[in-house]
């Protein structure tokens, strides 16, 4: 018993570290959000995102902008940094929102403040592999990047009440990473990487490679070089990887519960017990204990039933007079 005990611990700890590394390496998922959210746009007020890292993109009613608007839509929240002494980056990964081709003025953009200073307003069409590899010196890539380093980013995105033109579209999509600066760096933060050799920016390890871009600063440094992050984001392709990791957890949680019941039947825990289904049978001395168990709260003991008391015989005195006996009585009946 105490060895199949020890084995079942043994399942149970390996379940456990599988089912952390497992949480743990979900983390790398982008949460994703897109333009007509109410958890990201609200009228009301302006709502605050907080996460490893987050993609926003202009969604699908955007591009059905065919007729005029009432309004304009303005759609404006935060994004916050998961960890102290650290903040937030953001890099446009690909964007076409239009402007003005006679002056240069943005008709739709996306801009950022960071503290009390806003950037430039971006829009036009471009992405960022061809942006960040005109420079590789390190330096941040003002052209389609923000980075704050005191916890968060107010982020405005606009698109005007005016309909699209025929056979246009409205496309972005904007990566925002959380980041630590590297000098408070303890044995907790032992998977962050630094962005940069001379500067004091780290990001999740698992954010390597990964084929978006999460650092700001030119020649595309954790994904070794621009002409490697080729495969920035397609329209679709976020949400093909949404509906990739949902049905993965889904097959892993499934594969989860199958190796729990072959554990708990091979180990004949459970219902696989073998006297789960065939208990053992009571003696009739045992079901006797049993009724009267039952029976106790009520004060009836139904296997013993109760006698009346018996008096003790009182001792015959033999000095007190007794009655005479029947031959004395009746001397002639005797005789005959």
């Amino acid at each position: 018993m105490m060895y199949r005990k020890q084995q079942l611990n043994n399942i149970i700890l390996h379940l456990g570290v599988f089912i952390i590394g497992f949480i743990d390496g979900s983390i790398q998922e982008y949460k994703h959000y897109s333009l007509g959210n109410p958890k990201l746009c609200s009228p009301l007020s302006q709502k605050k995102v907080k996460y490893e890292a987050v993609i926003v993109d202009e969604g699908q009613f955007i591009n059905q902008h065919r007729l005029l608007w009432n309004v304009d839509n303005s759609c404006s929240f935060e994004v916050e940094s998961i960890y102290s002494n650290g903040g937030v980056i953001a890099v446009i990964q690909n964007i076409n929102l239009r402007k003005n081709e006679s002056n240069g003025e943005c008709i739709d953009y996306i801009q950022i403040r960071v503290q009390n200073k806003f950037t430039r307003r971006f829009c036009g069409n471009f992405n960022a592999t061809s942006v960040m590899n005109q420079n590789e010196n390190g330096e941040i890539s003002s052209i389609n990047s923000a980075m704050n380093k005191n916890g968060e980013l107010d982020v405005t995105i606009f698109i005007d009440k005016e309909p699209l033109a025929y056979n246009t579209r409205t496309e972005f999509s904007v990566v925002f990473t959380s980041f630590k600066e590297c000098s408070y760096l303890n044995y907790k933060h032992y998977k962050l990487e630094q962005c940069n050799e001379r500067e004091e920016v780290c990001i999740k390890t698992h954010f390597f490679m990964d084929g978006l871009i999460n650092c700001p600063y030119y020649g595309c440094t954790d994904e070794g070089k621009c002409l490697l992050s080729s495969n920035i984001e397609s329209k679709g392709s976020v949400g093909d990887r949404v509906l990739i990791g949902s049905l993965s957890t889904l097959a892993l949680l499934f594969a989860l519960f199958c190796l729990l019941i072959w554990a708990f039947k091979k180990h004949k825990l459970f219902c696989w017990r073998e006297d789960f289904a065939h208990p053992t049978p009571i003696s009739d001395n045992n079901r006797s204990s049993c009724v009267m168990e039952m029976h106790e709260p009520t004060g009836i003991r139904l296997a013993e039933p109760a006698l009346p008391p018996t008096q003790p015989s009182a001792p015959v005195d033999q000095g007190k007079d007794l009655p005479p006996s029947y031959d004395s009585l009746f001397p002639n009946s005797t005789n005959e």
